[in-house]
């Protein structure tokens, strides 16, 4: 289930990376699926990456909003969003979302 948690702090990002996307880069937490990434927006929101938090991970790209819908819809996918991811998403996607599970 996909779910907004206010309180969704960033993890600290991997030592060693040379993939270079960075929070730097990407400076808005859009969200977190349990694993060993967290998911970033940049500043306009228009692409997404998965920022490593585990050590031995690599960052990567992470498309745009409409990957992590599909990801999210196709995979059933846990994702925990800040309100800053929720609004991303949008209202619409979320209810959607909310009628599947």
């Amino acid at each position: 289930m996909t779910t907004i948690n206010p309180e969704l702090k960033p993890l600290p990002p991997t030592d060693n990376d040379p993939s270079g996307y960075t929070v730097e880069q990407y400076p808005h937490l859009v969200g977190d699926d349990d694993s060993n990434w967290q998911i970033y927006a940049n500043a306009d929101g228009s692409r997404l990456a998965s920022i490593a938090t585990q050590p031995g991970c690599k960052s990567t790209h992470y498309g745009d909003v409409n990957h992590l819908k599909r990801i999210i819809v196709n995979y059933n996918r846990r994702f925990q969003l800040t309100p800053y991811g929720a609004e991303l998403l949008g209202e619409r996607f979320l209810s959607y979302v909310q009628g599947l599970n």
